[in-house]
């Protein structure tokens, strides 16, 4: 299953060409980890590693039919991080019936949660790294989380 996953972000990944992205940060829990992503690289990290592994010349590209979502894929020696990034801002939540139209009651906005806060964040995100998945929130400079910690 994870062959045939990994196998459909790669394809996804060659058929978009790269383009740039705006500084993010990210984060979750369960285990806790970070990442950090740039134009120039990513790093990820548990809070267990001394440090985080850094990865340079990520690939950035976005999903053909979905335009909220940016592919990453990053490697460093034999260690892959492959990622999806989904801006929450662009999806809207309908209701039971799957009709609800923006600006009905009966849709929200999605947003991403911590799980531990208050917090909403604009971005979400989805890793493996070297076979393991990692779920978790993002944020960047000009799309901060809102609410309290």
């Amino acid at each position: 299953m994870r062959t045939t996953f990994a196998a459909a972000i790669a394809l996804v990944i060659l058929q978009h060409p790269a383009y740039s992205i705006e500084r993010m940060e990210c984060g979750g829990t369960e285990p806790f980890w970070d990442a950090k992503l740039s134009d120039t690289q990513v790093i990820f990290a548990l809070p267990s590693g001394k440090r985080g592994t850094i990865y340079p010349a990520p690939r950035y590209s976005a999903a053909r039919n979905a335009p909220f979502v940016t592919s990453v894929m990053a490697t460093r020696g034999r260690s892959t991080l492959i990622a999806f990034v989904v801006d929450e801002r662009l999806m809207i939540i309908a209701d039971k019936k799957g009709g609800a139209p923006p600006g009905d009651l009966g849709a929200y906005k999605a947003y991403c949660s911590d799980g531990m806060s208050d917090r909403r964040y604009p971005f979400s995100i989805h890793l493996i790294v070297d076979g393991n998945t990692f779920t978790g929130c993002c944020s960047t400079s000009t799309s901060q989380p809102v609410g309290s910690d």
